[in-house]
């Protein structure tokens, strides 16, 4: 069939038009989900890793504070302890 001069056919445009903006939304929503998920597991990683250090200092200081005892560092191993291991423990735990 013969069209008139200045007419398109709308169908083809629209039908072609639509399916890249659904797949680079249906990309962008993927994206989206991965970084999110991502982001949670490097939070949680990163709590982690500091409690690690800070444990490994504790059992330093105490390997120190006990080869030749001293009251002092003895309460500097407490205070330590007190102050950052168990904030550190408290928020690995809770994520």
């Amino acid at each position: 069939m013969s069209s008139l001069i200045g007419q398109t056919n709308t169908t083809t445009k629209t039908a072609t038009s639509s399916t890249p903006n659904v797949e680079f939304q249906v990309r962008s929503e993927w994206k989206t989900a991965v970084l999110a998920s991502l982001n949670v597991l490097f939070v949680i990683l990163a709590v982690r890793a500091i409690l690690l250090v800070a444990v490994i200092g504790a059992i330093y200081l105490t390997i120190i504070a006990t080869t030749t005892p001293d009251p002092w560092r003895m309460g500097a191993v407490a205070v330590y302890a007190i102050i950052v291991v168990v904030p550190l423990t408290w928020l690995a735990a809770r994520k």
